[in-house]
Formats: C-alpha cells, structure tokens, sequence
C-alpha cells in the first residue's frame, strides 16, 4: 500500500480500495437522504459513471424508493455533463446541420416517403450526439396526437456485434418479445414492417458506426433495411440516420444497395480551438460549481484538442482535470491539473474501437507496437512470431496464421495499422504492416486493457 505522502498517480497498478475515515453528516429532507463525507481513493475513475466509487470529497443523495443517485462535490457539482453519452440542451457550432437533418427529416415528419440521412466525419465531431440531439428534437415536435406512436431507436453496430443482434435489438425497441433465432434478416424485417403498419407507427432508426456492419459483409441487411420504402402513407412511416466515419466505405456495398442508399450526406468538420472553448464552457455551466476552473485551464484544454478536432477528448480531459484538482484538495481546476490529465490521457485515435477489441486481437496490435518503435514497417512473419510470445506472456492461446490474417483485415479497417506488399523479402513479395499510432500512447493503453486496467 503506498503511504500517506506518496501519489496514487505513479502507480503502476494502482490499488482500487476506498477509505471513508469520517461521515461528516445525515441528513433526510423530503423522501431524499443526503450524506455528506470525505475520502481518500488511490485510483482515478476511469469515468464519470464511475465515479461513485471514487470521489475524494463531497456529498451523495439517492432516492429512499429507487437506486437514483447523484455526486457532487467542490468542483463538481453534477457529473453527468461531464460523461460522453450526456446530451446537452444545445449542440454549440452544430445548429446549420441540425437545421439541415430536420429539413430532409420532414416528409417523415408529415407522413410522407422513407427518409434517409448519412452523417460523416471522424471522431469526436459530434455524430452520434447530434443524431440524439435530434431524436429527442424531434419527438418534442411531433404533436400530441403522434407522440405515443413516436419511436425512436439508437443502434451502435460495433457494440452490437452481428446483424442478428443489430436486428434482434430494433425488435426489442418496438415491443416484438417473439423469437427471432432462426429467422432470416428478410423474416424480421417482415416482422417489423408488419408491426409499424399495424400499430401505424412513425419510427427513428440511428444506426451509428455503419462501418462496421459494412466491414462484417453487412450489405444483405442495409438493404434489408431499405425495404421500409414498402410502408405507405397512412399506415406508419420510417426513417434512418446512417452514421459512418468515411463515406469511402460506402463503396464497398453491392451496387444494387448503393442505388437504394441514396441518400444526402452531412459532413461534420473536425472543431477549432475556439469551438471546443464554446463546448467546453457550455459543460462546465452544467458540471462544475462556479469559477471552479481558470480561463487558463480551459483555454489549455481547447488549445491542445483542437489538435484533432475532437470534441470527445476535450470532455474527456476535463473531466479527468476535475478529479484530479478534486483529489488534491484545490477549490479550482489549475493548468498543472489539465497538464497532468493529458499525461495519464494520452490521444489515441478509434479509442472506442481499441476498448472493443478481442484479448487476441490486442494482444496481436502490442505486437506491432512492440516492433514499431523504430521501424516504419514490419514484415506479418515478424509481427506472428512477436505475437506468439506475447500470448505465452499473458497466458492465451496463439491463433493459426489464417485467423490472424483476419485480425490483420480488422485492425486495418478500424484504421490502427496500414498494410501493403512489400518486395523487398528474401522469397519476394511480403506483407508488411505499418502502425498509425504513436507506439508510446498505445503500448501504455494496451497493457492497460490486457491486463484489465481501466
């Protein structure tokens, strides 16, 4: 255990014990119990819907009738703005695209044919926020009379894994508690048309991270999908928002989906330093007591993730700059405070898609990270032999040369690695791969992730 003096933060696994030596007061007002305490963590939560067990010092409240409950403590003083799935009241340097998705979303609005929208950009524009944004936007409009037939349904294809589950999740949506196992994409679909027309239902589908389902050969149920044209007016109505890093990946499909895909494109530009201070300010309103963060400190945050344009990464930093000022014991959140956020939050690219991977699949990327320090390429029989050792480290199971042929293909989709035919090997031509992040910044977040850190 370390002592008093020492800093949890250079830790190398760092212990996730709390200690609560004193209770400072009870009290119960109105149904609700409040607690207020101070205690030492030796860990800083990985994120804020993990900070109940975490916070240094501060207040708790929870409903006597439910497992509601919320956090705040000197800095903060409401952690939910501060987490990425939170969707604020407004979307800062986002209202022409929202004015846009509403103009094309109207003949769905009105009753009229299928709409379908794609939104694009990389990560941390603000794609998945925006289509929520909007889905709740939406169902404020639609007028009493429709609201109880309004559905609107968020679907993430990479969390989701399958088109089976892809499918089986908008059947659970719309109330179909019928098994699906066995049923063909055509099947379900026929399902939930039948469903929508019966119930003359008026549906939002948002089906994020379409690259995915694009990359596990998903044009048969993207054209499933597009079948909602059968609907007609009257009886229920349909609409889909597509979200996709690159628009490039669309032409991958099947010529007969690409014709029925047409669709208009949105493209969400990477932010600027002062878009981000917009941002940022706009969720310290909501999360942080008031002046509990300097102009400098902010102003750092913006500056350093304008970067990458990544609105994701500014929020993620100041959360992180908020605990650790909370944790020292500081009533405002300082430039040391972000300094040190960015050092235990280095950027790297696809951070969600890294936090998906499988045990083989990371352990197969520290393989080519191990290599890439100094190289700009390596050869696949290296980046094998690498990989094999790894696995014996951490006690797997080495794959077979085909299925990590595989994992090659996936981390080159997902846009971690590069590949190409290199002639420059002793029997010819080789396959030679090429890490498109910083060595440093992954190798760290890998073994986190390995060896089942946060």
């Amino acid at each position: 255990m370390e002592s008093a003096g020492s800093s949890p933060l250079s830790s190398r696994r760092r212990s996730r014990q709390v200690y609560l030596p004193s209770c400072s007061s009870i009290s119960n007002k109105r149904g609700m119990c409040e607690i207020s305490f101070s205690f030492i963590f030796l860990d800083l939560p990985p994120s804020p819907e993990k900070m109940q067990y975490h916070l240094f010092r501060g207040k708790l409240s929870f409903k006597n009738s439910s497992s509601e409950m919320s956090l705040a403590g000197v800095i903060i003083k409401d952690v939910n703005p501060l987490s990425l799935s939170y969707v604020p009241p407004s979307l800062p340097h986002r209202e022409k695209e929202v004015s846009r998705i509403i103009e094309y979303l109207e003949p769905f609005l009105y009753g009229g044919h299928v709409t379908k929208v794609i939104l694009t950009g990389g990560s941390g524009v603000g794609k998945t926020v925006l289509s929520k944004f909007i889905s709740r936007l939406i169902s404020q409009k639609i007028s009493e009379h429709y609201r109880g037939r309004f559905k609107s349904i968020y679907v993430n294809a990479r969390l989701k894994g399958s088109s089976f589950n892809i499918l089986n999740s908008i059947a659970s949506s719309l109330g179909i508690s019928i098994s699906l196992r066995g049923l063909s994409n055509d099947e379900v679909l026929s399902s939930l048309i039948e469903l929508i027309q019966r119930k003359s239902l008026l549906v939002l589908l948002v089906l994020d991270e379409l690259d995915f389902l694009i990359d596990i050969g998903g044009s048969n149920i993207l054209y499933s999908f597009f079948r909602l044209h059968e609907l007609t007016e009257g009886e229920g109505n349909a609409a889909i928002i597509m979200i996709l890093r690159n628009p490039s990946y669309l032409s991958k499909l099947d010529r007969g989906v690409l014709h029925t895909i047409h669709s208009p494109i949105i493209r969400l530009s990477p932010y600027s330093s002062l878009e981000l201070t917009d941002i940022l300010s706009q969720r310290v309103k909501y999360a942080l007591h008031p002046g509990r963060i300097s102009s400098d400190a902010l102003n750092l945050i913006a500056e350093e993730s304008a970067k990458y344009g990544d609105a994701r990464y500014a929020i993620e930093i100041l959360w992180k700059s908020a605990i650790i000022a909370e944790y020292g014991n500081k009533f405002v959140i300082s430039p040391e405070d972000v300094r040190e956020a960015f050092f235990h939050l280095p950027y790297i690219p696809y951070k969600d898609d890294l936090s998906a991977l499988s045990h083989q699949e990371l352990l197969l990327l520290l393989a080519i990270s191990n290599l890439s320090s100094e190289k700009s390429y390596v050869s696949l029989s290296e980046v094998e032999e690498e990989y094999v050792t790894l696995c014996q480290d951490f006690g797997a199971t080495p794959r077979k040369h085909t299925q990590i042929w595989k994992y090659i293909n996936r981390l080159s989709s997902l846009g971690f690695i590069t590949r190409k035919v290199s002639s420059r090997g002793r029997d010819g031509r080789v396959t030679v791969v090429s890490l498109r992040i910083p060595t440093h910044s992954l190798s760290r977040q890998l073994h986190s992730l390995l060896e089942g850190g946060s």
